[in-house]
């Protein structure tokens, strides 16, 4: 008797998963970015009572008109930023995935070139070809396995990212001062929402052809005197063909597999684009020997919301379909009060951002949110170094729910400016809330041309930079 196989054995389990890991994959390294700009995220991201007026607009629109008043005009363009969150070592899971998704891969095509699978179907049965396919489908069990396990470990687990880019104008005249600022910010998160069906399937498949393998190497064992082990496996074998010619009988065997359409899991992303016109003024005037200073920024907002889930099945997927386009309005609110000292000057700021509190709906009916930011702030500036502070009063709550969380960020930063042209930042930002993490600050500045800021904690990595100049 002759035998010919024709196993498919996971190959398109393979080719149903792999399109999603390569999707997720492409995501993850999607350019995305931070809120503060380059020279308050090397102090830690503060801003409200120190940020220069080419920074105003984004922390504090009173700072038009209080401090760093040395300079009549800034101009900025461009500057631009980038962050990435993932708290629970989603990219890390993603890349096991890769890994094992193409360890599959191999072993099923090793698999698939057996010679007795491979070889025509004539002659007897080979004891050694036997042995040897028995062995590869053994190896592919174990990358299956694997693969599943390195599947199921993705799941739930929320990366998040930011973009930033800008351009300003700012000057000020007669106590005034204001500025035009336009740019786009993009936030989002993307997680791997795996079904329960999906994970007791492939379990159940991997378990049903492992005790063919297990009964090759050891026959005696005492549970295959019942038969119904056997069950499972048997139930996805098949005789596709049998047929008796010339050189014996011919028989060809077909494993049922697990289909593309048989899978449920799931790769969600979600976020919004940002794209921000606006203007601000700030205005200030002594009480007692102070100099009190408010501001207003009103903007245009311009916001694409995306929202996709992303199954195995999806041959025909285009960025489009996700998409929904908004515009609305929004304020900024800020207040500062300076107080001349002996050689150096106290101020304090309060700053409303996103005054309105937009929710926007997408595509698939979830929710993205523009949360309001109520923030206070501090800085002590002695000419050659500054010391600052910057603490939300209230929570920040989620962007995409279930993505990122709500946060209360406490950040503290110093400007060493012992060489004038050379200034060296530093700083520090703790999430009071709890779910992100502290994370270090540093930068340097060229200048009145550039700036540098850079942020790292084991999870989180941000980075920006600025070009411009002031007069």
């Amino acid at each position: 008797m002759t035998l010919s196989s024709t196993p498919s054995h996971p190959s398109l389990l393979r080719s149903a998963l792999l399109g999603s890991v390569g999707l997720l994959l492409t995501l993850h390294w999607t350019p995305v970015s931070a809120f503060s700009d380059p020279r308050a995220m090397g102090m830690g991201g503060i801003g409200t009572a120190s940020a220069t007026p080419a920074q105003a607009h984004r922390y504090n629109p009173a700072l038009l008109d209080a401090p760093y008043r040395e300079q009549r005009g800034y101009v900025d363009l461009p500057a631009g930023g980038l962050r990435l969150s993932d708290r629970d070592d989603l990219i890390g899971a993603v890349q096991d995935l890769a890994d094992a998704a193409n360890s599959l891969d191999r072993r099923v095509r090793e698999l698939e070139q057996a010679p007795l699978f491979s070889r025509a179907a004539v002659g007897n049965i080979n004891a050694y070809e036997i042995d040897d396919a028995f062995h590869r489908m053994d190896r592919g069990l174990s990358a299956s396995e694997q693969f599943v396990s390195a599947l199921e470990n993705t799941d739930g687990r929320p990366a998040e990212a930011e973009l930033f880019a800008t351009g300003t104008l700012a000057t000020g005249l007669a106590g005034i001062g204001f500025s035009v600022q336009g740019g786009v910010q993009a936030l989002g998160g993307f997680q791997v929402e795996l079904d329960d069906r999906d994970s007791i399937m492939l379990n159940e498949y991997n378990e049903d052809m492992r005790v063919l393998t297990d009964w090759y190497d050891n026959p005696w064992d005492p549970r295959f005197q019942d038969i119904n082990v056997f069950r499972g496996a048997l139930e996805r074998i098949s005789i596709r063909n049998f047929k008796v010619g010339d050189q014996g009988v011919i028989i060809e065997i077909e494993v049922e597999t697990p289909e593309r359409e048989d899978l449920h899991s799931q790769l969600l992303a979600r976020g919004l684009l940002v794209q921000q016109f606006g203007a601000s003024i700030g205005h200030g005037f002594a009480v007692g020997g102070q100099r009190l200073s408010y501001g207003v920024t009103p903007r245009w907002l311009g916001v694409e919301t995306f929202d996709y889930s992303i199954t195995a099945e999806d041959d025909d997927f285009s960025l489009d379909r996700g998409v929904r386009s908004h515009s609305d309005f929004d304020f900024d609110l800020g207040a500062a009060m300076q107080w001349e000292l002996t050689g150096s000057k106290l101020t304090a700021g309060l700053a409303i951002h996103n005054l309105l509190d937009h929710s926007f709906t997408t595509r698939l009916d979830n929710r993205v949110n523009i949360p309001r930011i109520v923030r206070s702030g501090v800085a002590w500036d002695r000419g050659n170094m500054m010391f600052g502070a910057d603490l939300d009063l209230i929570g920040r709550g989620p962007i995409a729910r279930g993505f990122d969380e709500e946060s209360r960020y406490l950040a503290l930063g110093s400007e060493l400016r012992f060489i004038s042209f050379l200034p060296l930042r530093l700083g520090l930002r703790t999430d009071l809330s709890g779910p992100y993490p502290t994370t270090l600050h540093g930068g340097f500045g060229l200048g009145r041309y550039f700036d540098l800021g850079i942020a790292y904690a084991s999870s989180e990595y941000q980075v920006a930079s600025r070009l411009g100049f002031h007069w």
